[in-house]
């Protein structure tokens, strides 16, 4: 191990070696302690550095001799000439200064917000000036558990900003500890938090900076004390949030007098007002920022630490503490110049050139960058390519032995339990319901080259012993813009209408255990060919559909089975209008894929539309139908926030023309199993769901999250992600007198719109919610509950 440490101490010299530098330590006169983040400068230009945690630095230089300005807060400012190239290290020794605190004057404005409103008004003039920049940046991420550095990466890069389009990154060199070579290096510059921007950043919250303009609605300012820079004061202010419920930061800025421009930051998010979902129980942070002018009008940043761990827990699995860090040295601004338009073309924020990156892939032609610590040293020579995350942060608690291991992971076999994968490329399809009762059988999917899915299925019907089968071939051409084309083969049982939400093993549960069948079912021979075209720049996909099938019932026979044995009598199944359905089908879609169970906000539209036709198709029926379904989420309170307060609103609603089979109706969720009660469903209908071939509905809910109970003081809930949801259903379908006769058992649909209204309490153990709703077209209260909505 310390040959290893030898051979990257020589390659490390090796490389300084080849470039002109100043190499050395910055250190307290007085006490001898290094000093840590201290600044160097070349005297008259933009070119600089900072030191690392043990005070040690590395300065490029074009040529020599070389002034550089070393400064400091607390210190004298230090300017020094090297000569020339020096074979060694060398000791930069600061003088501490210490100023005494003058008694503080009462005036008709606290001092300390006088001093911010004038760091404001500067900021604004100058910031008005700022058009463009381009700089050289530096950044470095190392991950820890709590015995040991997991992982180091690095890159170099040339860094873009543009006050109109934003900022962009083009990385010119990369390096990593061994288990990240071949996957992302995560070292990124362009998403540098600035704590002159109005808002920063954190974690996708949008925290107020201390240089907003409403900044005095958010912070009080208090003089905390000053300090020297050179024979310049520095005023250090405390950052006191007064916002109850917006995200603040609490910590210090200290303030160039005279300029009265922000020198350093040292800051944490707020933790009263900083919270996150499932599974990320608790994430600390601190970040430390300083400014320089380089003697121009620009107050711009030239670095960024920042420090923290994170802390993730679901129930049953419990995870090791993740330790980081992350260091950016920016330097070489030009200022107000011009930047190439191709970094604007589209709307990818960092690129990679991979021709630079391969030309030096080891850092052999670095710029600038932060020392390497002797810890992080060590970690590029321990750490090899099997010393993996899994292995570092692998958790405890009782699930902790159901997650895969590494040591026993091979390519033929996984144990990801029911219903899951069991051998590569099957899995178990098991089901059950009243007229087939057992649903025996299993599954297979394979793609080849990325492009071609093969599948196929075989399942036993216990109840009434037959089999059904399954196969088909999916191809995909092209990779911006694929197109896919699939073909199928399917005989066996299909249900009368399609849940959004109740997949049938789902609902398989609770007939299992004695609850009324959801579904009805019928039998079917069909071929199906899709050809789908997805558009990647408009989140669109258009599929067009041809069905060639063979309808007709199912056996008469119904199982009454339930585990518990209770007494209870089922309901017959329909009769299905036998014949050939041959049809026509367009399907577009925009956004997001559908989440069920309202578990995350979405933004989606899809459009169906189906013709069947006797002369054109030689089907046995006659119908065109339409299905619209829109998802839409909506922000509405306290934006700032990771998750703020959101309203999501779906609309469902269907019409047919012609005469609809009874095994094509449209539907209207009810709640399930007489108790759970998802979003997108009529949570005071219990059992069975609204059908006809007409329907319309909208279903929409409020998230307050927990600002509810944070208003009365109720942080524990805030902290634990429990909230208030107010919801509200409307709608109906409209079922045919012919259908109705059909179906030969009493369904619940109504001859008028049904309304409801409810209240519910989000995050109970992590993962539910109880709804209570109030019927109000008729009298009623019921209660349920589902899964949380997360998101």
């Amino acid at each position: 191990m310390l040959y290893k440490c030898l051979i990257f101490l020589m390659i490390s010299s090796a490389v300084f070696a080849q470039t002109k530098s100043v190499v050395g330590f910055v250190i307290d006169e007085k006490s001898g302690e290094p000093l840590s983040a201290a600044n160097l400068q070349i005297v008259g230009t933009y070119h600089g550095t900072i030191t690392n945690i043990y005070g040690e630095f590395f300065l490029t230089v074009e040529e020599f001799p070389v002034e550089i300005e070393i400064s400091y807060i607390g210190y004298a400012i230090k300017r020094i000439t090297v000569e020339k190239d020096a074979q060694k290290p060398i000791n930069i020794l600061l003088k501490p200064v210490i100023l005494e605190t003058e008694a503080i004057v009462v005036t008709a404005e606290n001092p300390a917000m006088h001093i911010m409103r004038r760091v404001i008004e500067n900021k604004q003039k100058w910031r008005a000036k700022l058009k463009t920049f381009k700089a050289n940046a530096y950044a470095r991420v190392v991950l820890g558990n709590d015995s040991s550095i997991v992982s180091v990466a690095e890159s170099i890069s040339d860094l873009y900003w543009n006050k109109e389009k934003g900022a962009r990154e083009v990385v010119l060199s990369q390096r990593e500890t061994e288990n990240l070579k071949g996957q992302t290096n995560f070292a990124f510059s362009v998403n540098i938090e600035n704590f002159y921007d109005d808002e920063i950043n954190i974690m996708n919250y949008r925290i107020v900076g201390p240089t907003h303009p409403d900044a005095f609605d958010f912070y009080e300012f208090k003089l905390k004390g000053i300090e020297a820079f050179g024979q310049d004061t520095v005023f250090v202010i405390d950052l006191a949030p007064i916002a109850v419920l917006n995200p603040t930061f609490i910590g210090t800025v200290s303030v160039l007098d005279k300029e009265f421009a922000m020198l350093a930051v040292d800051v944490v998010p707020n933790p009263e007002t900083i919270f996150f979902p499932m599974p990320m129980e608790e994430l600390n942070v601190a970040y430390k920022q300083q400014f320089r002018n380089f003697g121009k009008e620009y107050w711009l940043p030239v670095d960024l630490r920042a420090v923290g761990d994170i802390k993730i827990s679901f129930p049953g699995l419990d995870f090791p503490r993740i330790n980081y860090s992350n260091s950016i040295r920016i330097t070489d601004y030009q200022v107000n110049v011009d930047l190439p338009d191709s970094l604007y073309e589209d709307e990818k924020i960092i690129r990679v050139d991979s021709v630079a990156v391969a030309l030096d892939s080891s850092f052999t032609r670095r710029k600038e960058i932060i020392p390497l610590t002797s810890e992080e040293q060590v970690a590029y020579v321990e750490i090899d390519s099997t010393d993996s995350f899994e292995k570092a942060f692998r958790p405890t608690g009782f699930l902790a032995d159901y997650v895969l291991d590494d040591e026993d992971e091979n390519d033929n076999k996984k144990t990801i339990g029911l219903g899951g994968e069991i051998i590569k490329g099957f899995s178990p399809d098991l089901g059950y319901n009243r007229v087939e009762e057992g649903h025996l059988g299993f599954s297979y999917e394979r793609t080849f080259a990325k492009k071609i899915e093969l599948r196929f299925g075989l399942a036993y019907k216990t109840g009434i012993e037959r089999w059904g089968y399954n196969y088909g071939l999916e191809y995909d051409f092209g990779k911006k813009n694929p197109v896919t084309v699939s073909a199928d083969y399917f005989i066996g049982s299909g249900t009368n209408y399609e849940s959004e939400n109740y997949h049938p093993i789902i609902t398989s549960i609770g007939t299992l255990f004695g609850a009324k069948d959801y579904y009805d079912y019928y039998w079917k021979r069909a071929a199906n060919f899709k050809i789908s075209h997805r558009i990647w720049d408009m989140r669109t996909r258009f599929t067009g559909l041809l069905n060639i099938e063979q309808h007709e019932s199912m056996p008469k026979n119904i199982s009454h089975y339930n585990v518990f044995d209770r007494d209870v009598t089922k309901r017959q199944n329909p009769f299905a209008d036998r014949g050939k359905l041959n049809s026509l089908g367009l399907k577009i879609h925009w956004g997001n894929r559908y989440v069920p169970f309202g578990v995350a906000g979405q933004k989606r539209v899809e459009l169906s539309i189906e013709h069947s036709d006797p002369d054109i198709l030689d089907s046995d029926f006659s119908f065109t139908q339409y299905k619209l379904g829109v998802n839409w989420n909506f922000r509405t309170f306290l934006q700032r926030r990771f998750l703020p307060n959101t309203l999501d609103l779906y609309f469902s609603a269907g019409y047919s023309d012609g005469e609809l089979p009874l095994q094509k109706l449209g539907v209207l969720d009810a709640s399930l199993f007489a108790g759970f009660t998802p979003f997108g469903s009529f949570k005071a209908n219990r059992g069975l769901p609204y059908i006809g071939e007409k329907y319309m509905a909208l279903f929409w809910e409020h998230n307050f999250r927990s600002v509810p109970f944070e208003l009365l003081g109720g942080r524990w809930f805030a902290k634990n992600n429990i909230g208030i949801i107010v919801f509200s259903s409307h709608g109906r379908s409209w079922l045919s007198d012919e259908n109705k006769d059909k179906l030969n058992y009493i369904n619940n649909n109504l001859d008028d719109i049904h309304h409801e209204i409810g209240v519910s309490l989000n995050g109970l153990f992590k993962f539910f919610r109880i709804d209570v709703t109030w019927r109000l077209d008729r009298p009623g209260t019921y209660l349920g509950v589902s899964t949380l909505r997360w998101f």
